[in-house]
């Protein structure tokens, strides 16, 4: 994982280098657009894994808001490289759920047989994850002007992104307990005792992760400065893990799809 992001930084790098190093006659636009846009939109972000230690992982999609500037350093004829600098932001959502729920009892009979011992112990257990996020991308899109107000690219870059988890545990228990005794020629006696609470305990923190972008890019120019874009990215990285202070530990995974929708305004 490491490495794919590696090399999509090294990409982006020389796609930078490159536009430095190219003739400015290049940067020509054969429909007489401007050679910079901003997109703004939405997205979906889908197969997000959050696991604590000794569980399956939930599986959640996360909502948000993002944005990119990119500028046209490259045209020749159909063909062009934009390269883009964006952001993202991601409100706090549920990224895991999990009820749970334990019981245990003991029974114990003296010697004799005379005194008899129970207690009984029960808990329902919820853990919950809030995660958002924001994000610092940078990509390189060679374009393809497909029709006359159609272009189509592939996205390859690299995305920084620092998150925030929100974790908590609550439980809801009870126990009880008898001691009751039944000695021949004395009354026999039963002595009872219970008591029932709730706990809770929350912990945030932030951590930072970086992720490879590969994916596909559609704008279509419905008026010279207005249109619309779509455009779906896998994003490759490894586990993020958030350690809380009550002992819970949690592995974010943010690998998968990250789909988005919106504007582009082109000058």
């Amino acid at each position: 994982m490491k490495k794919a992001t590696m090399i999509a930084a090294a990409i982006c790098a020389g796609a930078l280098f490159a536009q430095e190093t190219a003739p400015a006659e290049l940067v020509e636009g054969s429909e007489g657009l401007g050679n910079f846009r901003i997109m703004a939109g939405g997205f979906g972000r889908g197969n997000m894994r959050t696991k604590l230690k000794g569980t399956t992982a939930d599986h959640e999609q996360l909502w948000g808001a993002d944005m990119d500037f990119q500028y046209r350093a490259w045209q020749r004829g159909d063909f062009g490289v934009w390269l883009g600098v964006g952001g993202t932001f991601c409100p706090s959502q549920d990224a895991y759920g999990r009820r749970g729920k334990s019981r245990k009892g003991e029974h114990q009979v003296s010697d004799d047989g005379f005194v008899t011992y129970d207690f009984g112990y029960s808990s329902n257990d919820r853990r919950s994850v809030d995660l958002g996020y924001g994000e610092l991308r940078l990509v390189a899109v060679p374009e393809w002007n497909a029709l006359e107000h159609l272009s189509i690219g592939a996205r390859i870059g690299v995305a920084f992104d620092w998150m925030r988890a929100k974790c908590r545990r609550d439980s809801l228990w009870m126990w009880n307990s008898s001691f009751s005794t039944d000695i021949p020629g004395i009354p026999a006696t039963v002595d009872t005792d219970s008591d029932s609470g709730r706990t809770g305990e929350s912990d945030s923190e932030t951590v930072f992760a970086a992720q490879a972008i590969l994916g596909l890019q559609a704008t279509y120019q419905f008026a010279d400065n207005i249109g619309l874009y779509a455009a779906c990215d896998w994003r490759l990285g490894g586990d993020s893990t958030f350690k809380t202070n009550y002992g819970d530990k949690y592995d974010i995974d943010m690998s998968g799809w990250c789909a988005s929708v919106g504007v582009v305004f082109r000058f």
